[in-house]
């Protein structure tokens, strides 16, 4: 699925690099359980699971929060889930600069559902954004005049000035290291 449109002032676009060390980073969408059709099942041989539900009109709500000026002055930097889920998402961010790093520590995955932090929950190809902001109470605050709940917007982590990706149940790990692995199969193909 791809999204086109036509930008009015391409110095406003949004990029995914992360922008401010101490900034806040947050879900906006909903973290879920499921590994159906991602990489990560495919990746351990799994076949078959659930999927994300979508909820098409809690996407259009959502959009339209974070496409509207009140929001887009307070988004540092964002990227859609998508493949790989929240990790994937949180790295390709990190990728994107030069000097952060990233602590997912808060991210809790589906409350009331599979343990906290799971697999499931980092890995699952949801619905959603990684907006990272440096205005937490501002953000929150638009959100709610949006009409969105606490379980619309999440917040997960925080950038931080080490070049380290952390999350309680996953560990630490070296960002360059992983920036290596995850473009090791794009040197083999473009030498």
């Amino acid at each position: 699925v791809a999204c086109v449109g036509a930008l009015d002032d391409v110095s406003r676009v949004v990029t995914r690099g992360l922008k401010r060390t101490d900034s806040d980073l947050l879900l906006v969408g909903c973290a879920a359980n499921a590994l159906g059709g991602s990489v990560a099942a495919d990746v351990l041989g799994q076949i078959g699971g659930p999927l994300p539900a979508i909820d098409f009109e809690r996407e259009r709500r959502l959009i339209a929060f974070l496409l509207a000026p009140s929001t887009r002055d307070l988004v540092l930097s964002m990227t859609a889930v998508g493949d790989g889920g929240v990790a994937v998402a949180a790295l390709r961010m990190a990728f994107a600069s030069q000097d952060a790093g990233i602590d997912l520590d808060r991210f809790q995955g589906m409350r009331g559902k599979q343990s906290a932090g799971s697999f499931e929950a980092l890995f699952s190809e949801q619905c959603g954004w990684i907006v990272e902001t440096a205005a937490l109470d501002a953000f929150y605050n638009e959100a709610a005049r949006a009409g969105l709940s606490e379980t619309d917007v999440v917040h997960i982590g925080s950038v931080t000035a080490d070049r380290k990706f952390s999350q309680t149940h996953a560990g630490a790990f070296d960002i360059g290291e992983l920036r290596d692995v995850w473009s090791k199969p794009l040197q083999e193909v473009y030498p």
